[in-house]
């Protein structure tokens, strides 16, 4: 990290240490589990979807979601008021904060980067927690989806797909780094089974 990077970060960590002590007051009496969750609202697809998948995998009526945005976040108030009613909303500043301080405190900590995918078509096929049906007919109108991604995104995605079942096929080769296999990102890992049925 550069000298300004470092600045950067320390100032972050102060400016978001006021409402970070308030809040570690706040919730030291609380006896559920602490779940302490980075969002991916930097990019709408994701802040929506990453969301939905990690609340259908971790959402339980006895855990205690604290959810913070990313430094670079955009601005939906729609969005973020359906996500304000599984857990408080803070600031990057503040979370990063308690994130930075995780030894000392209760918190389980979630990075949404790592939810593109859900784990299981069992998860996905479960009843949408954010915008349900029933808001969507409330409101009475007609929607339309449509997918952005260009054919060099499509492309790019079905090698990843293909590199990893030729990984997983050569007898789990992709963990062993000292013999330098190609290393799939986190989230890949963590979903490959459910990916390979598709």
């Amino acid at each position: 990290m550069s000298f300004f990077g470092k600045v950067n970060s320390l100032v972050n960590l102060f400016l978001g240490s006021f409402h970070g002590i308030n809040f570690l007051i706040k919730t030291r009496k609380i006896k559920e589990e602490i779940l302490l969750v980075k969002l991916f609202s930097s990019k709408f697809g994701h802040f929506y979807s990453n969301t939905e998948i990690f609340l259908k995998e971790n959402y339980r009526s006895n855990n205690y979601i604290v959810f913070y945005f990313e430094k670079n976040s955009l601005k939906h108030d729609e969005l973020i008021k359906e996500i304000e009613k599984f857990g408080e909303i803070l600031s990057y500043k503040t979370g990063y904060f308690l994130f930075k301080f995780l030894k000392f405190n209760k918190f389980k900590h979630f990075d949404l980067r790592n939810y593109i995918y859900p784990i299981s078509r069992k998860i996905l096929l479960k009843k949408p927690l954010l915008f349900s049906n029933d808001i969507i007919k409330k409101k009475n109108k007609k929607f339309a989806t449509c997918s952005i991604r260009n054919s060099s995104y499509n492309l790019a995605n079905d090698e990843v797909r293909k590199s990893l079942k030729d990984a997983i096929n050569s007898d789990n080769e992709i963990f062993n780094k000292k013999k330098n296999q190609t290393i799939i990102s986190p989230y890949f890992l963590r979903k490959y089974k459910y990916l390979l049925n598709f």
